[in-house]
């Protein structure tokens, strides 16, 4: 009776322990490896010019444009950033940029930056493409 009861005991343990290491997996699977890359991080530095590349086409200074980084969170894959830019000097700040990022190559490339305006067209604000790359960021 006693070496049923151990047997029972050792079974239960081990299906529990099973069950959480399972769990823990699905967990990480779930959240699809996003991250968010230090400062000085290459990547996150290839992230930022591919930022100033896309706002040179809009602001005659972007290529010299630092940025406060409100959120950045990055998959493989896929991305999301909301940053402050301002000028080098820090005498300028300009309006929020939201973006989405898509990895192409080995390459981070903008894919698209939110519309700040009043009359965007749908799905084209910040927190509809936000929800779109749906981030779990850090």
């Amino acid at each position: 009776m006693a070496f049923r009861l151990c047997r029972l005991f050792l079974s239960v343990s081990f299906t529990v322990t099973v069950l959480l290491a399972l769990s823990a997996a699905v967990t990480a699977i779930s959240a699809e490896g996003w991250r968010t890359p230090s400062p000085g991080d290459p990547e996150r530095a290839q992230i930022m010019d591919a930022l100033r590349t896309e706002l040179a086409q809009f602001h005659p200074h972007a290529r010299q444009m630092v940025f406060v980084v409100r959120e950045l969170c990055i998959s493989s894959t896929s991305g999301w950033l909301s940053a402050d830019p301002r000028s080098a000097d820090g005498k300028n700040s300009y309006e929020t940029v939201n973006a989405t990022l898509k990895r192409h190559a080995q390459r981070w490339v903008v894919e698209e930056i939110a519309c700040g305006e009043e009359d965007c067209p749908p799905g084209t604000d910040a927190e509809a493409l936000r929800r779109r790359v749906g981030p779990k960021c850090p």
